[in-house]
């Protein structure tokens, strides 16, 4: 799948993240499940037009940011802890 310009990558992988339990519902096989190329490509989803994407997109993109970076926050909290822990002990 290659996203349209249109669409921001946050919103296909969102998307995708969403679709996928649908996808693996059509898939066969009990020890690997597969679904062939044909199948997946009758799979329809719905898509809101760009414009409706990109109003969705100037809210939500400043949080998916401030996610980004208290999740880099986290990590580097996490490693002053632990090189602190190992100082100690």
């Amino acid at each position: 799948m290659v996203p349209n310009k249109d669409y921001p990558f946050w919103f296909v992988y969102e998307l995708l993240k969403s679709e996928t339990p649908k996808i693996i519902s059509e898939a066969s096989g009990s020890t690997f499940k597969e679904i062939s190329g044909g199948r997946l490509k009758q799979h329809e989803v719905s898509v809101p037009m760009s414009t409706d994407v990109m109003k969705y997109n100037s809210v939500f993109l400043p949080l998916f940011d401030k996610i980004r970076q208290s999740e880099e926050e986290i990590d580097e909290l996490s490693q002053i802890k632990s090189a602190l822990l190992n100082k100690l002990f």
